[in-house]
């Protein structure tokens, strides 16, 4: 019974379990998703709050930082990265990282500057508390909401780019496996096996979906909650 269950979806050309795969691809492009998703949060809304708070000669050089990123398309950069370090899991993350904290960083800015002018900051300014004291106990709590809602479309979005370098072959290095990888070399046998390319392929599209349908009840929320 364990036996069919693991070779359910058949194997593939070199005989390897198509289940097995596709569950270990998973969670390779979830471990990879989670941490560039997790270190553009946190690099994004360091600068972003930095930015928006202090304003001046910091937010200007901060935002034209941000500007000078997002001129290069953040798919281009990530593929020119990957191919140039490697597909390594550290270096899949900094290459796809490469612009994704730019957007953290400029919803962080913006909420900062909006959250500065809240009467309860104003009065906290006025009894003389600390900005790292103020931002942590007024604008972060304001601030988390929002960030996890655009965390989980970026996961989403994110996956897709994985997906879309394993079909390149450019993502991780065989024999990791991968979901983009495993489309790639099933298209070769697509006539006489179409599930070894309708199998991962369904797994990016409920994956993606779950995650946009995640995102979706995160605004919600915070509609509800600012309501």
């Amino acid at each position: 019974m364990r036996r069919e269950l693991t070779f359910f979806l058949g194997t593939d050309h070199l005989g390897r379990s198509v289940f097995n795969r596709l569950i270990s691809g998973g969670r390779y492009s979830l471990m990879i998703a989670a941490a560039c998703v997790s270190l553009s949060l946190v690099v994004g809304a360091f600068l972003g709050v930095t930015s928006g708070y202090a304003e001046g000669w910091t937010d200007l050089v901060i935002m034209r930082l941000t500007d000078a990123f997002l001129a290069f398309p953040g798919t281009l950069l990530a593929i020119i990265l990957a191919v140039l370090m490697g597909g390594t899991l550290p270096t899949l993350v900094l290459a796809l990282s490469a612009t994704l904290w730019c957007d953290y960083c400029r919803l962080a800015r913006n909420m900062t500057r909006f959250l500065k002018s809240a009467p309860h900051l104003t009065a906290g300014k006025i009894l003389g508390f600390n900005a790292p004291f103020l931002i942590r106990q007024y604008i972060l709590p304001g601030l988390l909401p929002q960030l996890l809602t655009l965390a989980s479309l970026s996961m989403g979005r994110t996956i897709l780019n994985i997906s879309g370098l394993g079909f390149l072959g450019i993502g991780l290095r065989p024999p990791l496996p991968e979901w983009g990888s495993m489309i790639s070399q099933g298209m070769a046998y697509l006539s006489e096996a179409p599930w070894l390319v309708a199998a991962p392929g369904a797994m990016i599209f409920l994956t993606v979906l779950s995650f946009q349908f995640l995102s979706s009840i995160h605004h919600h929320t915070d509609e509800m909650t600012i309501e």
